[in-house]
C-alpha cells in the first residue's frame, strides 16, 4: 500500500505518480494507492486525478480519501507500506516526518527541504526531479527492502515540534551570544532582552505504528 498525503494541486505531483502504477502492479498485483487530500484556494487537481484512473484502468488501485482532519491521519498512514511524494516543490515537509512517526519510509523528490528531511538511507530514499523511471525503481526497492520501522519512529519523535523549537532557540541564544561578545554595547542590550517564553506543549501527537 501506498499513500501520499496533500493538497490535490500541481506542485504536490500526484499526477505524476499515477502513470507509474500500471508497471508497479505487474511486479505487486494486489498494490493500493491512496489518495488523501482535496483541492485548495491553489488549485483542485481531483477531477484530473480521477481521470487519470479511469483511462490508465486503476480504479481498483487508486483510492480517493478525501481530506482529512489531523487526527485521523494516523489511521491512513498506520495501513501504509511506504509514503510517496512526487513533489516539485518543498519547504520542510512535515507530511514526511507525520509518515515517519507511524514508521513509513519515504520516496520523494529532490526538491526543497526534501533531503533534510529523509537524510539517512534509513528513513526512505531522495529521487531526482523528474524522473519517472528512478521513481519507479526507487519504489519497486523500498517495497522489497527490510525497514527498521521503529528507527523511523525514533527519528520522527527527535523531530518533533517541541525538539525543533528547542533546538532553534538554542541556535539563536548561540547567534545572540556571539553577537554579544563582539562588542561590550551589544552586551548590555542583550542583557536587556526579555528571556524567551516557555515553549508551548505540543499540539500534534505523534503516533506509533497501528497505534
Amino acid at each position: 500500500v501506498l499513500i501520499s498525503v496533500g493538497s490535490l494541486v500541481e506542485l504536490k505531483g500526484f499526477h505524476r505518480i499515477l502513470p507509474i502504477l500500471p508497471r508497479l502492479r505487474e511486479r505487486f498485483p494486489g498494490l493500493r494507492y491512496l489518495i488523501v487530500g482535496g483541492g485548495t484556494t491553489q488549485g483542485d487537481m481531483s477531477g484530473t486525478l480521477r481521470a487519470m484512473t479511469t483511462e490508465l484502468g486503476l480504479e481498483d488501485c487508486v483510492v480517493f480519501c478525501g481530506p482529512q482532519p489531523p487526527e485521523q491521519l494516523k489511521w491512513y498512514y498506520s495501513a501504509a507500506d511506504l509514503f510517496v511524494s512526487a513533489t516539485s516543490y518543498e519547504g520542510w515537509a512535515n507530511v514526511l516526518l507525520e509518515g515517519m512517526a507511524c514508521g513509513l519510509p519515504a520516496v520523494t523528490t529532490n526538491v526543497g527541504g526534501n533531503p533534510q528531511v529523509v537524510c539517512r538511507k534509513e528513513l526512505g530514499a531522495i529521487v531526482p526531479y523528474w524522473d519517472a523511471g528512478a521513481f519507479e525503481a526507487t519504489v519497486v526497492d523500498a517495497l522489497h527492502a527490510d525497514w527498521d520501522r521503529s528507527a523511523i519512529m525514533a527519528y520522527a519523535r527527535d523531530n518533533s515540534w517541541d525538539a525543533r523549537v528547542a533546538r532553534q532557540i538554542a541556535e539563536y541564544r548561540q547567534v545572540l551570544s556571539r553577537w554579544a561578545a563582539a562588542s561590550p554595547s551589544r552586551a548590555d542590550v542583550a542583557a536587556a532582552l526579555p528571556a524567551p517564553a516557555g515553549l508551548p506543549s505540543a499540539q500534534v501527537k505523534m503516533p506509533g505504528k497501528h497505534s
